[in-house]
């Protein structure tokens, strides 16, 4: 067709594998009778793979002077020998004309209430990359209503090319709510006929009114120089089925009243995508007005004036809840125990976020913790409210010590007018001694005697001392300490006695409220805890003297107080046991019941039942002039020596054993217990007396 390729050098041919240029392809241009013949031979020698797409694209080819068709195009693919072994035909296309226009754009017009809604689009363009040979006269734009195919019209307005002319144009009213469709068309002339050329596509564009007025909810101040309002959207978005989107939201403050004319840089916010918005920066406290207006692709619409006015404040910064120990307050700890306390913050402004931490200075002692911080809101807020639990459980070692810890309390103020100022609250942990006292007569009807007191008991008797602490911050572990007394004075410890234990609590007196050492009022820490010391001596014990140290300590030992007593075991009585007969008694001491029975002349009938605890004679005391011997005194009372040492334990314990007891000389006032034959022994016609058998009267007890 006489087509002209490199006009002033412009025309060129690329050869594209896959879409991606290949440089590996040499391409030449050469006349033949049938037209330009574009030869495109691969360098490297290599085949082109099966399924890849070649593309072979010449550009700016133009005609000197006319329009056309460019005939039908012939393609073949050649061996390398020049073989074809494939061929196909392009359909023609028009060569001469402009190529289609740029960067096509299409928007809403927008307008901004009180204008009413436009419903038209915005058409804007570049020009094409190639005018076809001739300069574009004009282009050509179609807005259609139903799809890319331009068979429904609505619109073509066309714009003349001269000297500052913005390619720009602007439709008629067109249907809300309703897709549109854009195309682009530029023209020019050639041998004295205009016509246009290829086209280009813009995206399709929904034309939309403005939207209508949000619907305000609150409007309240904080206490930061702000105002807080919030709203709801719009019930007409712009369109329907489906509605339009809200793009933002504008919310602007005034201090002339309704009017909303006198507005600054501060009195204006702009938010998206949320329902809520303040304004920090209003210079002045005073009575402020406010509205709000929704924003499509078309503008903003009417705006919804809020009801109701409020007060901007000045800067307060976050406080600590009432629920936190106040500043400096002491908190007394136990060893042991788990003291929590809730440390917690507000912010009266409802959109802040309120932050505690520990002051990094100070620290936390240890076995202090401190929980997960947890948010929520009061008064309308959501997150302006904070709270964490401070917990410690402190060890032995931290006995008496004391930790000072303080916490820091921050909102999250966004553009505050100053900078934050934090909330500072500290506290004392004091890890308490344990304080620890016998309780008086008065706080307690069993009270611990007082020190150096004297029990007498016998054998099978039980003793009964009562003890009565009073603990500040701890409980109470009773216990105690015994020791023999020996005839010189000398104590020996023996820790534990057998038949001795402690009851807790005294059964005989339940646990008071004692007084706090702190308030001087009762405490839920502060008790006077009981116990009652029981102890039954055997017979072997019988003449022995014991210093038993009772002691009250607390649970972990980290201090005990002591009070010693004197138990004293006598000798010659003792106590009839539950179900025990007056044979079974005299028994344990070598002797029968008719002895025991005459040595307890208001006994009456001895086969009366006997209640436990009565205590009975089993022998007289003798209480020595000084220097004579057990031998003596045996042969003096009809008995043999190892008998009366039998009655007397405790005098062979303290002489080192039977053999030194028989030949020991007895002290001044030394008392040994005699259990005598009386039974067993004759005196016939008042002459000389003689031993003779036990009695073996079956009709008693015996």
């Amino acid at each position: 067709r006489g087509f002209r390729f490199n006009v002033t050098g412009t025309a060129a041919v690329a050869v594209l594998f896959d879409g991606v240029p290949d440089p590996s392809y040499l391409v030449s241009l050469a006349s033949t009778p049938g037209g330009t013949l574009v030869r495109a031979l691969r360098l490297n020698g290599t085949a082109v793979a099966a399924n890849v797409k070649v593309s072979i694209t010449i550009s700016d080819a133009r005609m000197p002077a006319t329009v056309g068709g460019s005939g039908e195009y012939n393609i073949s693919t050649l061996t390398s020998d020049g073989a074809t072994i494939a061929s196909g035909v392009i359909p023609e296309t028009d060569v001469g004309r402009p190529s289609q226009p740029l960067n096509i754009g299409v928007t809403n017009c927008r307008s901004e209430w009180p204008e009413p809604s436009l419903r038209c689009l915005i058409v804007t363009f570049d020009p094409p990359a190639n005018d076809g040979g001739s300069p574009v006269t004009r282009y050509q734009v179609d807005i259609d209503k139903t799809s890319n195919a331009f068979e429904d019209l609505v619109a073509s307005p066309q714009i003349t090319v001269g000297p500052g002319v913005e390619l720009r144009v602007q439709s008629i009213e067109l249907r809300e709510g309703v897709d549109h469709f854009v195309r682009v068309r530029a023209a020019n002339v050639k041998g004295g006929t205009q016509g246009f050329g290829r086209p280009g596509y813009g995206p399709s564009v929904r034309v939309v009114s403005l939207p209508g007025p949000p619907r305000a909810a609150t409007l309240r101040s904080d206490t930061t120089n702000r105002l807080f309002a919030s709203w709801l959207a719009p019930q007409f978005t712009g369109a329907l089925n489906p509605a339009a989107t809200i793009l933002s939201f504008r919310v602007e403050f005034s201090r002339n009243g309704g009017a909303f004319d006198n507005f600054n840089a501060n009195d204006t916010i702009v938010v998206a995508g949320n329902q809520r918005a303040l304004v920090s920066g209003l210079l002045q406290p005073g009575t402020y007005f406010a509205r709000v207006s929704a924003a499509n692709d078309a503008g903003y619409g009417q705006p919804s004036v809020y009801p109701t006015t409020a007060l901007a404040t000045p800067i307060v910064p976050v406080s600590w809840d009432a629920v936190t120990p106040a500043e400096g307050q002491l908190l007394q700890l136990r060893v042991g125990y788990t003291t929590t306390v809730t440390i917690r913050a507000v912010d009266e402004d409802i959109t802040d976020e309120v932050t505690i931490v520990v002051d990094p200075d100070r620290g936390m002692p240890n076995q202090a913790t401190l929980g997960e911080q947890v948010l929520y809101g009061v008064n309308g807020g959501f997150n302006n409210v904070a709270s964490r639990e401070l917990s410690m459980t402190p060890h032995s070692g931290q006995v008496g010590l004391q930790f000072d810890v303080c916490f820091i309390a921050r909102n999250a103020n966004l553009e505050p007018l100053g900078a934050n100022v934090d909330a500072v609250r500290c506290l004392v942990l004091q890890v308490m001694r344990p304080d620890l006292t016998w309780t008086p007569l008065g706080l307690t009807d069993q009270p611990t005697p007082e020190a150096n007191t004297e029990f007498v008991t016998y054998a099978g008797c039980s003793v009964e001392i009562p003890q009565a602490a009073n603990a500040v911050w701890y409980g109470v572990r009773f216990g105690y300490v015994a020791s023999l007394v020996e005839f010189n004075g000398t104590e020996t410890v023996t820790g534990a006695i057998p038949g001795a234990n402690i009851e807790v609590p005294n059964p005989y007196s339940p646990p008071v409220a004692g007084v706090s050492a702190v308030s001087g009022g009762p405490t839920e820490n502060n008790f006077s805890h009981s116990a009652l010391f029981r102890y039954q001596p055997p017979v072997s014990m019988a003449g022995r003297r014991q210093k038993v140290c009772l002691t009250a300590s607390d649970e972990f030992g980290l201090a005990s107080i002591q009070r010693c007593v004197t138990v004293i075991t006598g000798s010659c009585k003792a106590c009839i046991q539950e179900g025990q007969t007056l044979a079974a008694l005299a028994a344990e001491y070598g002797t029968d019941w008719l002895q025991v029975w005459a040595t307890n002349p208001r006994m009456g009938n001895p086969n009366s039942r006997r209640h436990a605890g009565q205590l009975v004679n089993v022998g007289v005391l003798y209480h020595a002039t000084g220097g004579e011997t057990v031998e003596q005194l045996a042969l003096q009372f009809f008995l043999t020596p190892q008998r009366l040492l039998e009655a007397n334990p405790d005098f062979v314990a303290r002489s080192g054993g039977e053999a030194v007891a028989a030949t020991r000389a007895l002290l001044p006032d030394q008392q040994l217990c005699v259990i005598p034959p009386v039974c067993a022994v004759e005196c016939p016609g008042g002459g000389s007396c003689v031993t003779r058998e036990p009695s073996k009267n079956r009709g008693f007890v015996a």
